[in-house]
């Protein structure tokens, strides 16, 4: 199954921006994004190159990274697409 992964940092205030324009979205699909603060999971971050926060990553059923989004603005643009794509249209 595919997962989506928002990495976020709990001092950070873009992540907190992004975190809150999800909760806002009437999207049943946000659900299925993860978020994970790189206090909590350092070693998964690493995993997957995690170096700045937000980022967004599309993770494939093998471990695999299929996509990624950096940055508050690119991840509320985004976002939609990314939901439409990995889980289909809404």
């Amino acid at each position: 199954m595919t997962r989506m992964v928002l990495f976020t940092d709990p001092y950070c205030t873009p992540c907190g921006m992004v975190k809150r324009s999800l909760n806002c979205m009437k999207d049943e699909r946000i659900s299925k994004i993860e978020i994970v603060s790189l206090y909590d999971d350092v070693e998964f971050a690493k995993k997957y190159g995690i170096k700045e926060v937000p980022t967004l990553v599309v993770i494939n059923e093998q471990g695999g990274m299929m996509d990624v989004v950096k940055g508050p603005m690119p991840i509320k643009n985004n976002i939609r697409r990314l939901l439409d794509e990995y889980y289909g249209e809404n």
